[in-house]
């Protein structure tokens, strides 16, 4: 690599050079990942630009500003022949995998301004804006509101945002249909990563979050809402409209 496309040297300070000089060093042994460390003001980002946009490969470069690590500024740049990929942070991708599992779900995934209800029996839509804040996805079945979904990064303990897709699913604003009636809350609440989903009915005897292996099918959704109570309402109603005989 360094014979067919040489360093052009002007303009560069010897801990650049030397910085590049080991980039391409680490690429060219098929390492991909690489730290600069670099005094303040030595020129990292511009040492990180030069090798990333100036050879045909790709690198993700984190740059630090100074030896002893106390504080950070990460470039993270990576290049192809064909041009720069945007990084995406890790919150970005958790909502690529959800996307997915919609998707694979029967779930049609939509934009807020692009908002279609006519779409399909089952639409998640991106960003919805309600009487406060903006939910992650708001959840229709057959053009009504019916749920929400929270969506976190990889590694967050998402039995602690429960509260927050709660808050959420009781602020729909009032011109959108809803399965509930009289302002009540939305029922079907997820919280997720792409990694791990967590879904409550809000419809419990003591709605509770539980980890479940991915979103619900629109179709089975419907069916839940149709019904007049849960399972775990008729559960715990059994003993007393089915008493153990003490005989």
């Amino acid at each position: 690599m360094p014979k067919a496309h040489p360093l052009p040297s002007q303009n560069l300070r010897d801990c650049q050079i030397e910085g590049i000089t080991h980039l391409e060093e680490s690429l060219a042994a098929d390492r991909p990942r690489a730290l600069i460390q670099m005094a303040t003001g030595a020129g990292k980002t511009y040492t990180g630009k030069s090798v990333s946009r100036s050879r045909p490969v790709s690198a993700s470069i984190g740059c630090t500003r100074n030896a002893a690590g106390e504080s950070e500024d990460q470039l993270r740049s990576t290049h192809t022949e064909s041009g720069p990929i945007p990084y995406i942070n890790p919150e970005q991708q958790a909502r690529r995998q959800i996307d997915e599992q919609l998707v694979a779900a029967g779930w049609i995934v939509q934009d807020y301004r692009q908002f279609n209800p006519l779409a399909g029996r089952g639409i998640a839509v991106r960003e919805a804006p309600l009487k406060s804040g903006t939910c992650d996805y708001l959840l229709l079945v057959d053009r009504k509101a019916a749920g929400v979904i929270e969506a976190k990064k990889e590694g967050t303990l998402l039995s602690g945002v429960a509260e927050q897709s709660s808050h959420y699913a009781e602020n729909l604003p009032d011109f959108m249909l809803s399965v509930t009636k009289d302002g009540e809350a939305l029922p079907c609440r997820y919280e997720s990563t792409g990694v791990e989903t967590f879904f409550a009915d809000g419809r419990d005897p003591s709605p509770r979050s539980r980890r479940v292996f991915s979103f619900h099918r629109p179709e089975t959704l419907a069916t839940w809402l149709g019904q007049p109570d849960t399972l775990r309402a008729r559960l715990a109603a059994m003993p007393k409209a089915h008493p153990l005989p003490s005989q």
